[in-house]
């Protein structure tokens, strides 16, 4: 119910993107050509029907839940707004929607269903060069070929299918006896022979080739590359014949949005000391080109009144705000923004690109009361998304490490910020129900993908809730970073959870922009150095999430394992001590204190390490040590064949059984006894 929830919601947002997306351009369209408002409502229908292919497009190729950012990428982008509205330009429309649909066909291709698929995108293609020649455009269909390449091996008979349907277009358009529409941008001043236009196409014909017939694997990567400088070589013969750049653009909007899409999802999934640099050449012209937009008008004098009414306050205010997420690193705020940015100067290109329409613009009409009006509503929605403010204590910096009591917390009561604490007590007379997740962070945003982060820790709590253990631990990144933001957004998950909560800082609940900010933690869960007895087993909390240990954690350690304990020890940390997969090295940087951390777990006897930072499930034992390492509460999992899951613990001293658990499936991965070590 839950997802079908979250779909009807994404179905809501790509509504609300169209409508400001292409509202404008709809508007004045059909207020300037009353007798063409048939032919622009056919424009707004190819637009509607292409930002719908490309919006599954985009989820079957980057992963359900990304098809969002494509949606309003191409509902957004100025091209395509201008294409659909003015009726000389419905060809362009048209192909939209054929460009859509053969990437539509393209991303659903699999080895079984390779030939079918092809079958369509080869079709579409002849279509496209049936009904535009040699025109650059005529051939963006063909992309879906690489697409294809990507998914499906190719073979030589593969392609063969589709090029014949295109050679067919070719002859069939240069037929005289069968005219086909063409758009009048499309006009060319000087009359081309058959050779010249075929030398206009050659470039994309030997891409083509070079992609369909190159590895699958190294294209599986590069498909954004080639795509991209297929655009730009469609760009530059598009001026060369004389056509119209925004005709153009808006035709291969489209292929722009899958590509925007894809930048934008390895943007989100990148390290943030590789966001920015990787990001800023999208995000740093857009906001000048809103805050040129008003120089440029500035310097028309006779347009100042109008510009500071209304139009200059949109394009300064989206300009500027722009730089706020990309400097603070809020990725999800900035695409928004961005694509806010698209809908503002394709409008006012379009606004102020014709004589006629400018002259009823003189209006004493004042936006500013009404983007007010707006920015109280988007600070209502944030705190109804991201709950209350967090208290001054909590935002105030303080120790770096702490080694207070460990208690156990229940978010239930929103009004209480770090939580209320728990007396634990065993259900089950005098055996231990222990859940252990780790992981978590990596869609904290309402319109991320819905197969991990917050949405799959949602499933996850739910069956905890069910099954009602004597306490829940986690190992830390439950945040996506440490930022007031974050944390307020983690503070509203936490209340689904009806348990009492042990937490051991992550990397993220500690670190942002690689600064160290342990205080939000601090905050809401205490201590990050801790231990507690429950019943005859003794649970040691330990801060590994900066990759090496202070000489004062070290002391603690030893005090705390050296006090007299007749039962079984556990260890939670975040990073592991060792990484046992072959070849790769994911645990605690400093190595020599991972090593010294062995020595005493060995020399105490601990029974078990848990920790969580590799987003995987792993065991290995060492010198009797149960090294398990639980990385799936909803991060990206980084192994093949993982799964989300959890850890359930029962059991006393004598005898503990460990399971790994997939929530809402009753599936095990790893059933493993901690009293003899296998």
């Amino acid at each position: 119910m839950r997802e079908r929830k979250e779909e009807i919601i994404g179905s809501l947002v790509f509504l609300l993107a169209v409508l400001i997306g292409w509202g404008p351009f709809v508007f004045f369209g059909v207020r300037e050509n009353f007798g063409d408002r048939f032919a622009l409502l056919i424009g707004a229908g190819f637009g509607a029907l292409a930002a719908g292919f490309i919006y599954d497009a985009a989820e079957r190729l980057l992963g359900k839940g990304e098809g969002i950012y494509a949606a309003i990428v191409a509902v957004t982008f100025p091209a395509a707004g201008i294409v659909i509205s003015q009726a000389p330009l419905l060809p362009d429309a048209a192909l939209m929607f054929i460009t859509s649909a053969s990437l539509w066909f393209a991303s659903r291709a699999t080895d079984e269903t390779r030939a079918e698929n092809l079958f369509f995108v080869s079709l579409l293609s002849g279509v496209s060069t049936a009904s535009f020649g040699f025109q650059p455009v005529a051939f963006l269909p063909l992309l879906a070929g690489i697409v294809v390449h990507t998914r499906a091996q190719l073979k030589p008979l593969d392609v063969l299918l589709v090029l014949l349907p295109v050679l067919a277009g070719l002859i069939v358009n240069r037929m005289p006896s069968l005219p086909f529409a063409q758009s009048a941008t499309r006009h060319v001043t000087i009359e081309n022979s058959l050779v010249q236009e075929f030398l206009f196409a050659l470039p994309w014909g030997v891409w083509l080739l070079a992609g369909i017939f190159g590895k699958r694997d190294s294209l599986s990567e590069s498909w954004i590359r080639f795509t991209a400088l297929s655009l730009f070589i469609l760009t530059g013969l598009s001026l060369a014949l004389g056509n119209s750049p925004i005709a153009s653009l808006g035709s291969a909007t489209p292929v722009l949005a899958l590509i925007t899409a894809a930048l934008l999802k390895s943007w989100f999934d990148a390290g943030e000391s590789g966001r920015l640099k990787s990001f800023n050449w999208i995000a740093a012209p857009a906001a000048l080109g809103m805050i040129s937009f008003l120089l440029w008008r500035v310097l028309k004098s006779e347009d100042l009144l109008v510009v500071g009414h209304n139009h200059a306050l949109l394009a300064v205010a989206a300009g500027l705000v722009i730089f706020v997420p990309l400097l603070k690193d809020m990725r999800r705020w900035l695409f928004f923004m961005l694509a806010l940015s698209g809908a503002v100067i394709g409008a006012l290109w379009f606004l102020y690109s014709g004589e006629v329409i400018y002259e009823d613009l003189k209006a004493t009409f004042n936006i500013a009361p009404w983007l007010t009006t707006v920015a109280m509503l988007a600070l209502a929605g944030v705190r109804f998304l991201f709950g209350r403010s967090i208290p001054r204590a909590a935002r105030t910096p303080g120790e770096k490490c702490r080694f207070d009591t460990l208690v156990a917390r229940s978010f239930r009561n929103k009004r209480v910020w770090a939580g209320e604490p728990k007396t634990l007590a065993l259900a089950d007379g005098d055996k231990v129900r222990i859940a252990i997740f780790g992981d978590v962070t990596g869609s904290e945003f309402p319109f991320s993908s819905r197969r991990g982060g917050y949405f799959a820790f949602r499933k996850l709590v739910s069956e905890l809730n069910e099954r009602k253990p004597d306490v829940v631990i986690c190992t830390g990144d439950l945040a996506s970073n440490a930022t007031a933001l974050s944390y307020r957004r983690l503070r509203v998950m936490l209340r689904n959870l009806r348990l009492p909560l042990l937490v051991t800082p992550g990397n993220h609940d500690l670190v942002a922009k690689r600064v160290y900010k342990p205080h939000y933690f601090h905050g809401l869960f205490g201590t990050d150095n801790g231990s507690l007895v429950l019943a005859d087993l003794r649970l040691v909390f330990l801060n590994t999430a900066w990759g090496a240990l202070s000489d004062e954690q070290f002391a603690w350690l030893e005090e705390t394992l050296a006090s007299p304990h007749s039962g079984k020890t556990l260890v939670f940390c975040h990073k592991p001590l060792f990484d046992p997969r072959e070849g790769k090295s994911y645990a605690i940087e400093h190595r020599p204190d991972a090593e010294k951390l062995h020595e005493i777990f060995r020399k105490h006897r601990v029974t078990a390490v848990f920790s969580g930072h590799i987003h995987s499930l792993l065991h290995s034992g060492r010198d009797g040590i149960h090294y398990i390492i639980s990385g799936g509460g909803g991060s990206k999992l980084k192994t093949e064949g993982d799964a989300h899951h959890y850890l359930w613990l029962t059991g006393d001293s004598r005898e503990l059984v460990l399971e790994a658990c997939v929530p809402q499936t009753g599936e095990r991965l790893l059933t493993l006894n901690l009293s003899n070590l296998s």
